[in-house]
């Protein structure tokens, strides 16, 4: 083997040693991204989705302007991801509920307790 190709061997085999470390920026601000983070995605209203460069959990910065709820998140037959408060899910699931055993879901079922009403 003549030197440039061992030299250009050894170069490769160092280059395996070094890590590297960047963070990507996509939208809005795209010289600003936090500090602890590996990937911001910055809409032009300012809402975020970023990786934590810490622990890899995804965010996504988009609630509503009233107070914080838990929520679930779903994705559409759009693809679309969309979000529903944990309460107004199981409110919807309920309804498809037979709560009294007749095999009637709860929201067709005129008479779901079976008392008459």
């Amino acid at each position: 083997m003549n030197l440039l190709k061992k030299i250009f061997v050894l170069g490769v085999c160092q280059l395996g040693v070094y890590t590297t470390h960047a963070q990507l920026k996509v939208g809005n601000n795209p010289s600003t991204i936090g500090t602890n983070k590996n990937l911001e995605i910055e809409a032009t209203n300012g809402k975020k989705v970023h990786v934590n460069k810490d622990d890899g959990r995804l965010y996504i910065d988009n609630s509503g302007s009233g107070s914080m709820v838990d929520s679930v998140m779903l994705r559409g037959t759009d693809g679309e991801v969309k979000q529903i408060s944990i309460s107004r899910l199981t409110s919807l699931l309920i309804g498809y509920m037979d709560t009294d055993g007749d095999g009637i879901p709860n929201n067709t079922d005129t008479d779901d307790d079976g008392d008459g009403v």
